[in-house]
């Protein structure tokens, strides 16, 4: 983890520690391969079992602190140590990462499909009352014909002299 290198500039160790939660699918899949990559280390589920809670945070802070080059003058034991705790640390702090992460890009969708939800019903809502206005145009009509003011047309009756000139 001090030796190796990703993309040709960081170690591996420095590579593990730097990550925060992003809003897209490839950062979820960057948390993920931070992850997957802690995961293959061969180390037990009880590995901090007894350890008080204070050594491992000191521990993880020291982690924090230090380069690769800086760990490596560091005696082996305490080395191991701090890696371990970091490992088991890291391995934490990433599943929250990608939990959050998972839960902007979900936050995203949901409110991109609350906004296309809100146009189509407001969409419906017009043609719904121009419809509504063209049967309420439609039935005034019947009422028109019955009105006082028409029934002495009625009587005469309709002159269809001007039907070729007639349009909709």
């Amino acid at each position: 983890m001090l030796e190796e290198t990703v993309d040709a500039r960081l170690t591996r160790f420095v590579w593990l520690r730097q990550f925060e939660a992003g809003s897209d699918w490839a950062a979820a899949n960057r948390l993920l391969d931070r992850l997957a990559w802690l995961q293959d280390l061969p180390l037990t589920v009880d590995l901090l079992a007894g350890v008080p809670a204070t050594r491992v945070s000191s521990l993880r802070r020291q982690g924090e602190r230090h380069f690769a080059d800086g760990m490596r003058d560091v005696p082996e034991r305490r080395r191991l140590a701090i890696l371990a705790v970091c490992v088991v640390e890291w391995q934490s702090a990433l599943a929250d990462a990608v939990v959050e992460t998972h839960d902007r890009i979900v936050g995203q969708l949901y409110r991109s499909a609350e906004r296309l939800c809100d146009a189509k019903v407001a969409d419906a809502k017009t043609a719904t009352r121009d419809t509504l206005k063209s049967f309420a145009e439609v039935t005034s009509i019947p009422a028109y014909l019955h009105s006082p003011e028409c029934k002495p047309v009625l009587r005469r009756g309709f002159s269809f002299s001007g039907r070729g000139t007639l349009q909709a």
